[in-house]
């Protein structure tokens, strides 16, 4: 068989299947037949999201709340704290004296002024922030940091457990020579 005859014969088949597999399809799009589907919804969304675009959606949860923390100030220990702030040493060292790494050196930073380590460089939000650390913002920080601090520069998600940031503010009141005592529940 010489290549011409192959070609018309491969031609034919092709437009065979074209004819057999897309008339279907071409029936359907210029016939009106799409109509029926266009109304159909591709992708059902959750009730939350869906009723949330008419304003009836289902009350948000609630967001950082210290006083939940500070309840559980009694039972925090800096040693646990100490195990949840192996997710932060990637980032921070807390010797006293010692070099900032990716993130401040955070020894004995309850009461220090924040954006105030020297040498290391702040985003610009945390310049601008002002304002001393206490136990409250430590721990909302912590919880959500882009949500506390939009634009900063502290790639961690956060940590959402409140029993997990007792036990860190309690390890981060053990790094001073002069601790700040932990704040009663209200």
């Amino acid at each position: 068989m010489d290549s011409d005859t192959f070609n018309w014969l491969a031609m034919a088949v092709l437009s065979a299947l074209l004819l057999v597999f897309g008339m279907p399809v071409a029936v359907e799009v210029f016939g009106g037949g799409h109509a029926k589907h266009s109304a159909k919804a591709g992708y059902k969304l959750p009730d939350a999201v869906a009723s949330a675009s008419h304003g009836s959606a289902k009350p948000a949860k609630k967001g950082f709340e210290f006083k939940k923390v500070a309840a559980l100030f009694g039972e925090a220990k800096a040693e646990s704290g100490k195990a949840v702030f192996k997710k932060c040493m990637s980032c921070h060292t807390v010797n006293e004296g010692g070099k900032n790494g990716q993130g401040p050196n955070l020894y004995d930073i309850v009461g220090r002024e924040r954006g105030s380590v020297a040498g290391f460089k702040y985003s610009k939000a945390m310049a601008a922030k002002g304002g001393k650390w206490d136990y409250a913002t430590l721990a909302e920080f912590a919880y959500k940091p882009k949500a506390w601090l939009k634009g900063t520069k502290m790639a961690f998600a956060g940590m959402k457990k409140e029993k997990d940031l007792a036990n860190l503010m309690a390890y981060l009141q053990s790094l001073s020579a002069n601790p700040k005592p932990l704040p009663a529940a209200e």
